[in-house]
């Protein structure tokens, strides 16, 4: 069944490609596991980041993640974590 990707879902993912899981408690397999999601999937999305930014990746990627970009591209690390995993709040 595949997953249907949420805007947290995107903006977890904008944060791994831009931060990488430091400040997370997270791996890229076990964040992907947690919100549902094969790890290969995840890491599909990140490629598409990269596609958004015009470094290659995937030609064909979500308007929504177009959208999460546009919106968060310039989003500090610390602000962009709090969003992306509001349970992770102190």
């Amino acid at each position: 069944m595949a997953h249907h990707w949420t805007e947290q879902d995107d903006m977890a993912a904008l944060y791994v490609y831009r931060f990488g899981v430091e400040g997370t408690p997270y791996s890229i397999n076990s964040m992907a596991e947690r919100l549902g999601i094969g790890h290969k999937s995840f890491k599909m999305r990140l490629r598409n980041y990269r596609a958004i930014e015009g470094k290659g990746g995937l030609e064909n990627y979500a308007r929504q993640s177009q959208a999460i970009y546009e919106r968060h591209c310039n989003t500090p690390a610390h602000l962009l974590c709090d969003l992306a995993f509001p349970d992770l709040k102190k």
